[in-house]
């Protein structure tokens, strides 16, 4: 999937800068993932910026908004 995503070839490194740490972003997908099925009333989830690191250093939400469905 990442692969496929345009900016694809940042994240193997880019004009000198270290390949990204891939694992770390597919793991931030998954846990997006789990979070949105686990809470059906979570309506939208904006993460922005993602920072990817370095390969072995993580990723990084930097700042990060959930709006829920109103309480009934």
């Amino acid at each position: 999937m990442l692969s496929s995503l345009r900016a694809a070839k940042l994240l193997d490194g880019f004009r000198g800068a270290p390949p990204a740490d891939r694992d770390a972003l597919l793991l931030l997908v998954q846990r997006v993932s789990a979070l949105v099925e686990a809470l059906p009333e979570l309506l939208e989830l904006d993460l922005n910026p993602v920072k990817v690191l370095a390969r072995g250093q993580g990723a990084v939400a930097v700042d990060a908004r959930m709006r829920f469905a109103p309480l009934r």
